[in-house]
């Protein structure tokens, strides 16, 4: 029983730090994900936007010359 808490006391707090730095590195990796997905989404919507007008233009053109 006390070589169990000698080694609990000797592991414990590198044990405990490196959960910890996993858990928040987890929480990080979640939110830069989720930031990713969010600006894939806007480039998405623009990229969209953007051949619907230069779409637009291009028949405006078309129409305007005959």
């Amino acid at each position: 029983m006390n070589e169990l808490s000698q080694f609990i006391s000797n592991v414990g707090f590198p044990v405990f730090v490196a959960l910890w730095m996993l858990y928040k590195t987890s929480n990080e990796n979640k939110k830069m994900t989720d930031t990713i997905n969010e600006l894939k989404n806007a480039i998405n919507l623009l990229t969209n936007e953007f051949k619907h007008h230069n779409i637009t233009e291009e028949n405006n053109h078309d129409t305007k010359g005959n």
